[in-house]
């Protein structure tokens, strides 16, 4: 395993792979069992500080210190895309749980929501503080957000309440 700054993990669906992200730009997934590294995944210009997979383990997301949230392949072992949007840091990404939504949350007080179908936003949300992490509900219905201001926020993924750009 690496031995310089991480700053996110995350395991695949399966418990096969890990993953990992932090001070040098690169996403490392590593073969649980072996513990070396598959393959590394360069993209990012500053820091990685968040790291999930879908709920079917296709995908992995990254995102960091350039503000941009990347999409990776795991089988193909190559970048899918380069969602921008946020003026800021990014430190939180999640999936819903059919893999039909991914939310990605940042120092600039957003939550965005991404289409993964298409990877195009569908909505920002307005959380007026540094998010610094997400997660939804069991049935993908509700998306909570933690951030600067001491407050976790509900949000209605269907109504996207709060959501404006």
């Amino acid at each position: 395993m690496l031995d310089t700054g991480v700053y996110a993990v995350a395991f695949d669906p399966a418990g096969k792979y890990l993953a990992g992200g932090g001070i040098n730009d690169t996403v490392y997934l590593w073969d649980v069992e072996t513990q070396d590294v598959i393959f590394e995944l360069c993209g990012h210009q500053e820091k990685i500080n968040a790291i999930a997979f879908d709920p079917t383990g296709s995908y992995l997301v990254s995102g960091g210190d350039d503000g941009t949230v990347r999409i990776w392949d795991v089988e193909k072992r190559e970048p899918v895309a380069a969602l921008e949007g946020h003026t800021e840091t990014v430190y939180a990404v999640a999936f819903d749980p059919k893999s039909r939504v991914l939310a990605s949350g940042s120092n600039d007080g957003t939550v965005r929501l991404w289409d993964t179908s298409t990877w195009k936003k569908m909505d920002v949300l307005k959380h007026g503080t540094n998010v610094y992490s997400l997660a939804f509900s069991r049935d993908g219905s509700r998306l909570a957000s933690a951030c600067a201001d001491n407050k976790i926020r509900l949000w209605d993924v269907a109504n996207r309440e709060g959501a404006s750009e």
